[in-house]
């Protein structure tokens, strides 16, 4: 345990030698980074003296009076958590926080435990890329989610690789990576506008991006096809953006329009 006493050094009026004068932490606070999450989040404690001197590296942690390890908590269920601390004699304050259940995507796109309705959607074929080195081209295609208000809208750019006699769409089962641009010269980066609000405007902040389908059926004679997937991409900071689509959908060739504004 750190000592939470400090020496400060006066000046004895009386005999005008140097004196230690000891100053001893009466208190230490508790603080979080966070009041809500969701379910799956961490919360990064921190304490405090009421000198000033982070003691956290030496402070015991409690969450519902349960001693926790480390000063960073992921809890395991949905509900309230009541937060204390102790260094040595002193308990801190209490903080409460809040634990929420994961908003699950339903023909939507879930931003901060926030779900945006994605209600619509149209493929895009965009262009070849290149051949393979087993006799496949790939191609850069597109999906295009939004709502009919048209104030969300999702882009989500990746390759396909087909053979001989295949249709240019992605495949039941598949898991494809998720592309940042659609090529080196396109004004078209990954886009997420929720709500009127941008999002995500390049790759930039995105760590890892997938996409998992799970039913893509072709449009026959002008009709609809059918398609089912979800996705789910990391940013740099660790947030997740995740979403799913189960409905029909249109094909185009060519760019898909200029996202929204």
């Amino acid at each position: 345990m750190l000592a939470l006493v400090s020496t400060a050094l006066f000046t004895a009026c009386d005999n005008g030698g140097d004196v230690p004068s000891l100053s001893v932490a009466t208190k230490i606070v508790l603080s979080v980074n966070i009041g809500t999450i969701t379910l799956g989040e961490s919360i990064t404690l921190t304490t405090l003296t009421d000198l000033a001197q982070d003691v956290t590296a030496t402070t015991t942690f409690f969450a519902n009076n349960t001693v926790i390890e480390g000063a960073v908590y992921i809890p395991t269920a949905v509900g309230t958590y009541t937060l204390h601390a102790t260094n040595g004699n002193l308990v801190s304050n209490t903080i409460t926080v809040r634990v929420e259940a994961p908003v699950a995507a339903n023909n939507s796109i879930v931003i901060k435990n926030v779900a945006y309705s994605t209600d619509n959607a149209t493929m895009y074929y965009l262009r070849p890329i290149k051949n393979d080195d087993e006799g496949g081209v790939v191609h850069r295609c597109a999906i295009r989610i939004y709502n009919t208000e048209n104030s969300t809208n999702v882009y989500l750019f990746f390759n396909i690789t087909t053979y001989l006699g295949e249709y240019v769409l992605p495949k039941a089962g598949d898991v494809y990576d998720l592309k940042d641009k659609m090529s080196t010269n396109s004004i078209y980066g990954f886009d997420i506008v929720a709500d009127s609000k941008r999002i995500l405007s390049d790759g930039s902040t995105v760590a890892a991006a997938k996409m998992n389908i799970s039913l893509c059926e072709p449009m026959i004679a002008g009709n609809p096809g059918a398609l089912a997937f979800t996705y789910e991409i990391t940013l740099t900071d660790q947030s997740v953006i995740k979403g799913d689509y189960n409905g029909i959908y249109h094909y185009n060739q060519g760019e898909p329009p200029v996202p929204v504004q």
